[in-house]
């Protein structure tokens, strides 16, 4: 059903709004303080009274190749109502917008064009979108820190083929997958090798979608800083903003 909304809508921007008030967000929470990262934007798609979360139907905007346009509804968001906050934000950019010279550009003007968001706003780019576009990644990280924000790998570690690009990019904090995490072929000695590889650049490890107490504990056993999952205290992100 999902499917012909979105060809309908194809021609357009499409209707995509950041998740409101109830939805209960579960930041990255650090172990050594219990201290939050930062808190996620994410969409959802809205037809009539169904809502569509952004794990149902980004994969098909890409399939459009529409998903730097929604990366741009996020930033459009973010410049009306991210001054009414006062946490860290981090907003997950699509391989659409990383793989375009043009919308890099453009979201590169758009964080100096409002600095006080970009001082504290988080963006984070894929593993496949770094190897696939190193160059603009290591733009956008670059003009990032040049204004206090900050840059990650989400999805980080199903290649190894980007433990050399991590020197070169040198990003703040890395995400380990939880599917990759509870791998039977994974062990903690290796996933302990991948924690060490982050330090050694300074970079932050946080495990996503831990979900158990035996989940959490392997987490400090592998040397991680931190997680993200149900486990995790949930939080609202800015209530009463559209």
């Amino acid at each position: 059903m999902l499917i012909p909304i979105l060809l309908r809508y194809r021609p357009l921007l499409l209707p995509v709004r950041i998740l409101q008030s109830y939805s209960r967000l579960r930041p990255p929470v650090l172990l050594n303080d219990g201290q939050e990262l930062h808190r996620e934007l994410f969409m959802r798609f809205r037809e009539g009274d169904e809502v569509h979360l952004a794990s149902t139907f980004l994969p098909i905007a890409w399939h459009f190749g529409i998903g730097a346009q929604m990366d741009r509804y996020v930033l459009d968001w973010l410049s009306r109502h991210g001054h009414d906050t006062d946490y860290r934000l981090a907003v997950n950019l699509t391989q659409d917008l990383v793989g375009s010279d043009e919308e890099v550009d453009g979201l590169i003007e758009w964080l100096k064009t409002y600095p006080t968001l970009a001082c504290r706003l988080d963006l984070e780019v894929t593993e496949e979108s770094v190897l696939r576009h190193t160059d603009n990644v290591q733009r956008l990280f670059r003009v990032a820190w040049n204004l206090g924000g900050r840059g990650g790998i989400d999805r980080f570690a199903r290649n190894l083929n980007s433990l050399p690009i991590l020197s070169r990019l040198r990003p703040d904090y890395v995400k380990i997958d939880q599917t990759f995490f509870v791998r039977d072929d994974v062990d903690n000695e290796f996933l302990h090798s991948l924690c060490m590889a982050a330090h050694q650049i300074e970079a932050l490890v946080i495990v996503t979608r831990v979900e158990s107490e035996a989940q959490r504990a392997r987490v400090t056993d592998i040397g991680a800083d931190g997680y993200q999952g149900y486990l995790a205290p949930a939080v609202t992100l800015n209530p009463g903003a559209n």
